[in-house]
């Protein structure tokens, strides 16, 4: 994998998870306990339900990262978001199937919970994929294409 695509894709997922973590602490750990706290129990919730939509969505900004390298930043920025939608209803699908068979009266709440955290998941990436794609790639030098083979004539 190239430079420009590990650093575009290490760091939209640092900075998605950095403000995802910050987002729950917030969100979710209003008035309880001190800072440490809640942002370990924030990186837990981060981990928890939303964990299949993060490990989903890692895997398709690789490939998208890859198969988009050419394309102008408006597209890289909508297909890795429409990526974290699909990644994220993924997840939301995987724990309906888990809750309904086994949380008979808390599935509600468990898909509630999912939502609302693959929300501010969205929220997170969007700043981390505008920072990435508008500040932090533009900063690189871009390499050219290669040029064509010349035909062989004889």
């Amino acid at each position: 994998m190239g430079a420009r695509i590990t650093v575009e894709v290490v760091s939209i997922l640092l900075i998605t998870v950095l403000i995802a973590v910050l987002g729950y602490a917030l969100v979710f750990g209003a008035g309880e306990g001190d800072v440490a706290y809640r942002l370990e129990e924030a990186l837990r919730f981060l981990l928890g339900p939303t964990g299949i939509a993060v490990g989903v969505w890692a895997a398709l900004l690789v490939v998208f990262a890859i198969v988009l390298r050419r394309r102008p930043t408006w597209v890289r920025v909508l297909v890795h978001l429409g990526s974290l939608v699909v990644a994220n209803l993924v997840n939301v699908g995987v724990l309906i199937g888990i809750a309904s068979t086994s949380l008979d009266s808390w599935f509600g709440l468990v898909v509630v919970i999912a939502a609302t955290a693959g929300l501010v998941l969205f929220v997170a990436a969007v700043i981390g994929v505008l920072v990435t794609e508008l500040l932090i790639l533009r900063a690189l030098p871009v390499r050219a294409a290669p040029a064509p083979a010349a035909a062989a004539t004889s």
